[in-house]
């Protein structure tokens, strides 16, 4: 059977580069890899360097970049030919499109359409644009949505950051009103996918993270007390502000409380700030923060790890997620996890069990579990020994690989 994927972004077994936009696409790469047989992967990206297909062979993977220009956030007319083209070259059995949050999605509709064979199309939902669109800006003061910085003048502000969300979602839902098959993994993105398109064929299957998470679980003897690790937080939609307005509280009771976010360091690289890093910044100085929170620069994948692993506790504070890597491998490693009871979170935390869920504009409550957590380290232990068998099950490679292929096969079947 030959599968193509289309994916969203260049990874680094493509491009040699080592920090990674979607890791589960990685991990699952190295799933199908180690656990499936007579599958032919053909993977399409998108890349700038130069116009027409260029091929590369990637150990046993044949991969295919097509010039994107600017089709990565616009939709372009033209993309349809691309793929056109490439569907014709390589003749794929199953185009497995991941993800919907960009117009090339709907693109590939189109091409598959004018070639009869839409059936044959599935899209992962990873993110709904659309959806994240009306949330985009939610707990900011109108002031910083409408402000501008030197650097916001050339990659555009908050609000126009929204727009753009909204009119991506417009192909996100003209391509999945013309798709047959999606796959999903949450309640969250099963409601949202079918009041877009009743008709659909819905396909359940969870991810696969970063293989080398798997082999690496917390310890709280190895961990800095009163540390709160966070994946990122350089958009509105990954709610950092939230806790920023929450550590006063905790840093009442706790003065030595430390927040590590994942990252470049907003209160040192001022000439390259947006709007949204500037109002975080504002935050951290107007409450005197400057010594409890510390930006770590990019990671590559093991430094993510020894972040997590050295951290007392992990916080997802988003505005919305449909299902976080940064809270599946934090489950992995089995550490404490409190997270804003948004989207699909609550598929995989379940709240006092192994994890902490809160109402996401409630710093109160935020700062109250993250404080009951320093106070009971043996409950954080408790609740992460938890989510970590949870992951296990959750993530389980072989699984979810083996899923994946049956999901080719019914498409192939139909």
């Amino acid at each position: 059977m030959k599968v193509m994927w289309i994916i969203n972004n260049e990874m680094p077994f493509i491009d040699g580069k080592k920090f990674v936009n979607e890791g589960w696409i990685t991990g699952m790469l190295s799933a199908v890899r180690e656990y499936l047989t007579g599958i032919e992967l053909v993977i399409v990206y998108p890349q700038n360097k130069s116009k027409g297909l260029v091929e590369k062979q990637v150990l046993d993977v044949l991969t295919v970049g097509y010039y994107q220009n600017k089709s990565r956030v616009q939709f372009h007319p033209k993309l349809e030919q691309e793929f056109l083209t490439i569907f014709n070259t390589y003749r794929p059995d199953v185009i497995h499109v991941m993800g919907s949050e960009f117009p090339h999605t709907y693109s590939a509709c189109l091409a598959c359409e004018k070639l009869g064979i839409i059936p044959r199309l599935v899209i992962s939902i990873q993110g709904l644009v659309s959806v994240c669109a009306h949330y985009y800006t939610l707990g900011l003061p109108t002031r910083v949505i409408h402000a501008y910085t030197l650097r916001d003048l050339l990659r555009g502000n908050i609000a126009s950051d929204k727009k753009q969300f909204a009119k991506r979602g417009i192909y996100e839902i003209k391509a999945l009103q013309k798709t047959k098959n999606v796959i999903g993994r949450t309640d969250w993105d099963y409601a949202c996918t079918k009041q877009i398109n009743p008709q659909l064929n819905y396909y359940f299957n969870y991810e696969v993270l970063r293989e080398k998470f798997y082999a690496h679980q917390w310890e709280s003897k190895n961990c800095e007390k009163y540390t709160i690790f966070v994946s990122q937080g350089g958009y509105p939609i990954k709610g950092l502000h939230f806790l920023l307005q929450a550590l006063p509280i905790v840093k009442k009771a706790y003065p030595e409380v430390l927040v590590k976010v994942a990252g470049y360091d907003i209160l040192n690289h001022r000439f390259k700030q947006s709007s949204y890093s500037k109002y975080l910044r504002q935050l951290i100085l107007s409450e005197g923060l400057q010594d409890n929170v510390t930006f770590t620069g990019l990671l590559q994948e093991e430094d993510m790890i020894k972040e997590y692993k050295s951290a007392n506790l992990f916080v997802s504070p988003s505005i919305l997620e449909n299902s976080s890597n940064s809270i599946g491998e934090a489950m992995l490693l089995g550490m404490p996890i409190i997270a804003s009871d948004v989207g699909g979170t609550n598929n995989f935390i379940i709240h006092k069990k192994n994890g902490y869920l809160y109402p996401c504009c409630e710093v109160n409550m935020l700062a109250y579990y993250i404080m009951s957590i320093f106070e009971n380290i043996e409950q954080g232990i408790e609740m992460g020994q938890c989510a970590r068998k949870d992951a296990l099950k959750i993530y389980n490679r072989n699984e979810n690989a083996k899923v994946l292929s049956k999901i080719y096969e019914d498409i192939v079947k139909n």
